[in-house]
């Protein structure tokens, strides 16, 4: 179980939060980052360049130069892409998407969080 646990976090901390009926009440203004994830195709960069940009207008990112934004494409991507198998996987129940962490490496995720790995008994 805290294997499943850190896999979750190493992914970014992307698990949402349930989901939602969509009811008269719901606004129209609602924008979802996750619709059509399962739907880009990670080779194409012109496509995730375009859910990349959604995600930094959203999330407010602004990286210090070019060199840090392609870094943090390529995580972006390298994230999209373990969504997507974990999405696909007809034994799991969870539904993975794109959240504010989702341009950090797993190693910056257990910086954040402070998560570590269970050591082996000595």
């Amino acid at each position: 179980m805290f294997c499943q646990a850190v896999l979750v976090l190493l992914v970014s901390n992307c698990i949402l939060q349930g989901t939602t009926e969509s009811t008269e009440e719901t606004s129209s203004l609602e924008y979802d980052i996750n619709d059509g994830l399962m739907m880009i195709d990670p080779s194409n960069d012109e496509q995730v360049m375009a859910k990349f940009a959604e995600f930094k207008n959203i999330f407010t990112r602004e990286y210090a130069d070019a060199a840090e934004e392609e870094k943090r494409f390529k995580i972006f991507k390298d994230n999209l892409i373990k969504v997507q198998k974990l999405n696909a996987n007809p034994n799991d129940d969870a539904i993975y998407g794109i959240n504010a962490f989702f341009d950090l490496t797993p190693e910056e995720m257990r910086m954040r969080t402070g998560l570590r790995p269970p050591q082996p008994k000595t």
